[in-house]
């Protein structure tokens, strides 16, 4: 079975472990129930220490990215690893998910 791990607090947190379609979907309100919270106005998440992600957990983070910006925050992400990176490129969603 695989794990996905979330840590943090207020405006810093990281995910490590697998983002996969089955922590997705075990693990997406969970999220959702931590940073509901959040009082930041910009929020980083650091995905370094992600073993493995496919589609579906980028999927999950473009969610994440729009639910963070309805709620007139923003989202950045940090430690991006190069799997991330080639699927961010490869699906065009550099504009969403690499925002500076």
């Amino acid at each position: 079975m695989t794990q996905l791990d979330i840590q943090g607090a207020e405006e810093s947190w990281s995910l490590s472990g697998d983002l996969t379609y089955e922590t997705v979907q075990t693990h997406w309100q969970r999220g959702i129930e931590l940073l509901e919270p959040v009082v930041a106005q910009t929020i980083t998440l650091d995905v370094g220490g992600l073993a493995k992600i496919d589609s579906a957990g980028v999927a999950a983070l473009v969610n994440l990215v729009s639910l963070v910006k309805a709620r007139g925050k923003s989202l950045r992400f940090s430690h991006i690893p190069t799997r991330m990176q080639a699927i961010i490129k490869v699906s065009a969603l550099s504009d969403i998910l690499l925002e500076v």
